[in-house]
Formats: structure tokens, C-alpha cells, sequence
């Protein structure tokens, strides 16, 4: 069941109305990480690993967006009572379809800073690589921990400083008016996520993610550079770009650098 909300800051419109608008430009970088990740461990598989959801447990999670780690390991979901939000109806509402039915899963239109739910509701709360996207992450920080039962866990998943760097270099190279997209994450890394976290939290534990990408498809590439622009930027002259350095190479590697916080015992 999704239920709607307060309406969605001012600061976010751009976020509501293009970027998270509905699932495409999520969907392609979801995709060129599935597809190209080199890694021991799937992301999906390491998360749920981390997440030890167990039956009865409560659990919310902020900035579900599209809701894919749901949607790839709803079979394994054991019975528990699962409230996903989004500021975002669009997006959430594709993922709710997306999953169908399910007596396990509610969801509502929710802004991270102020979640309009009781406190000490939920034994898990989640932010999968979201809060770099809340304009004051502390503020959702200390709302998970308002939400926490006594006992229960934060888990935060982000990452960190130098992430995809390499692809950073490609597109200057390219276009030097492209910038560093993946400067999003700042608010939120691996790096200064640990002293926001500590600032509410007594206990932390940081598992890092090792990974890397090896990019065989350039227009897998392009399509993801395209998610991360609110400018136009020339697909048919990247994709000649990264089709000669596959060509000469074999492909294209590029560095990751993510990993969660656990949080325990709010301060507050």
C-alpha cells in the first residue's frame, strides 16, 4: 500500500522532477555496475549479508528509489514487516510494480530528515547509497536513530573518496567541461560518513567492498555518463571515445571504492 506524505522540499525539485523523476538514469548506472563488476561477492549479496534480517523483525528503510535490491532478493526475504520510502512517488511507485504484491512490504512518500513514523518503531533501519543525496545527511542520521528499538541497527552503505575516479579522468579528457560527476557523494563517503555516524552512535563497525569494474560495452558507459548530466553532452562523440579505448585495450577498468556502516546504540 503506498500512502502519500508532505510534499517534497524545495531543494529537492530538481532531484523529484529529473533525476528520480522514474527509474531511467538510476537504472543505467544500476546496470553497468551488474553487468561489469568484478568482485567476490555480489553488492546485493554483501548488503543482505550485512542487513541479517530475521522474522518479526521491523524494518524501514529511507531512499528505497527504485527498490532493485528489493526486487532481486524479495525470495529471500524472511517474514518481516518491511516499510520502504522515498521522496520520490515515481520512482518508488515503479518499484512497488515492480515487486507486486506482497504482504511483507508497505511503502510512502517520506523525507529522510523528518520521518513521519513513531520512534523506537523498527529493529533495522537502511540507507542504501542515499545519503549523499539529503541535503543535511546528519538530520537523517538522527532520524534513524530516533526510529531504532532498543538493540536494533542503522545500516549505512556509501562510498568513498576516489570512486571511479578513472572514469572521472575519461570524461574530463574528453570534454574538460564535464567536471568530477561523482563529486554527488561528498556529503556522504566512507571517509567523513564514520564522524557524522559517530557523532550519534557509540558503536561502528566499517566493512569495506572491494571491487572494481571491467567495461566491455561503451554504450553501457555512456548511457551511465548521461544519468549523472543535467547538460546535453555529445553520446555519439563519447561513445566513438570509449568504443577506441576498447577497442586498443580489451576494455576498461575502473576502480570502486564503497562499503556500509553498522551503527549501534543511538546517543540519543
Amino acid at each position: 500500500m503506498l500512502q502519500k506524505s508532505a510534499p517534497m522540499r524545495t531543494e529537492r525539485s530538481f532531484l523529484c522532477r529529473e533525476q528520480y523523476a522514474n527509474e531511467k538514469n538510476l537504472g543505467a548506472r544500476i546496470r553497468l555496475h551488474q553487468d561489469f563488476t568484478r568482485a567476490d561477492e555480489a553488492w546485493n549479496d554483501f548488503v543482505l549479508r550485512i542487513l541479517e534480517i530475521k522474522d518479526g523483525d521491523r524494518v524501514f528503510e529511507m531512499g528505497t528509489g527504485s527498490a532493485y535490491f528489493w526486487r532481486e532478493k524479495i525470495c529471500k526475504l524472511p517474514q518481516a514487516k518491511v516499510l520502504l520510502s522515498d521522496f520520490s512517488l515515481g520512482i518508488l511507485q515503479f518499484g512497488l510494480d515492480e515487486i507486486g504484491k506482497d504482504e511483507r512490504i508497505n511503502a510512502a512518500v517520506m523525507d529522510a530528515e523528518a520521518v513521519a513514523v513513531v520512534g523506537a518503531s523498527f529493529d533495522l533501519v537502511i540507507a542504501n547509497h542515499m545519503l549523499y543525496h539529503v541535503p543535511r545527511p546528519e538530520m537523517a542520521i538522527r532520524e534513524a536513530a530516533r526510529l531504532l528499538a532498543p538493540g536494533g541497527r542503522f545500516v549505512a552503505t556509501t562510498n568513498g573518496e576516489g570512486h571511479m575516479r578513472h572514469l572521472d579522468e575519461l570524461l574530463q579528457d574528453f570534454a574538460p567541461d564535464c567536471g568530477e560527476m561523482h563529486r554527488f557523494h561528498t556529503p556522504f563517503t566512507l571517509e567523513n560518513g564514520r564522524l557524522l555516524l559517530e557523532q550519534v552512535f557509540e558503536e561502528l563497525t566499517v566493512l569495506p567492498y572491494h571491487s572494481d569494474l571491467w567495461v566491455t560495452d561503451a554504450q553501457a558507459l555512456v548511457d551511465y555518463a548521461g544519468s549523472l548530466r543535467d547538460k546535453h553532452i555529445d553520446r555519439q562523440g563519447l561513445l566513438a571515445y570509449f568504443e577506441e579505448i576498447i577497442n586498443r585495450d580489451g576494455g576498461i577498468q575502473i576502480d570502486k571504492k564503497s562499503g556500509a556502516f553498522v551503527a549501534r546504540k543511538p546517543r540519543i
